[in-house]
């Protein structure tokens, strides 16, 4: 369970009692391995250079991505623009995500939340046999975009089970696999595992 416990606050001198509602993941998703981390950040050049500096990262491969018009976003056609920063962090990839509008999903985050951890990147064999499993169980499609030619599609994924986090589903094959390795060349690093 997620968040099955009582928290104890204090503010000024009075002290109240919040129990945090238990909820229930589904368990029968089984997704693969954490393939990398997204961050949500107002400008990606200037946090790519503080990560460098506080975490010891030795390069970033950045990046704009030009608008897709494929995209929906809370299932309207939303073509969203972004600038992109990825690096190596331990055994997964960390990904810097600058919002370069305000109708992406990023946006949204920036402006409801500011700058922070945004999603959970996986990489799954097909999404739309994942989005199949998770129908009814509290999981919803926050934004949908891809590259149908290259048989690529993303999908972003809340919900109140995910605990204020977003899950991302890209569907792996040639055409992603082509590009993570142009993302290994450019940082100088060699594919993980």
């Amino acid at each position: 369970m997620l968040f099955s416990h009582q928290l104890t606050h204090v503010v000024k001198g009075e002290r109240t009692t919040l129990t945090e509602t238990p909820i229930t993941l589904p368990t029968d998703i089984q997704l693969p391995g954490l393939h990398h981390i997204g961050l949500v950040v107002r400008d990606c050049d200037a946090a790519t250079s503080y990560y460098k500096a506080f975490l010891g990262i030795k390069s970033f491969f950045t990046y704009n991505v030009p608008p897709m018009p494929s995209s929906l976003v809370y299932g309207k056609p939303t073509p969203f623009e972004l600038r992109v920063g990825y690096a190596t962090l331990g055994n997964m990839l960390f990904e810097l995500l600058q919002p370069l509008d305000r109708v992406s999903p990023q946006s949204h985050f920036l402006e409801e939340r500011g700058e922070g951890i945004h999603h959970l990147g996986f990489l799954v064999p097909s999404v739309d046999d994942y989005l199949a499993k998770i129908e009814g169980k509290g999981l919803h499609i926050l934004a949908e975009t891809g590259v149908p030619s290259m048989n690529v599609k993303t999908v972003y994924l809340g919900g109140d089970s995910l605990g204020g986090t977003v899950l991302e589903l890209m569907q792996d094959g040639p055409g992603l696999q082509d590009f993570f390795q142009q993302v290994y060349q450019a940082i100088g690093h060699e594919p993980l595992q």
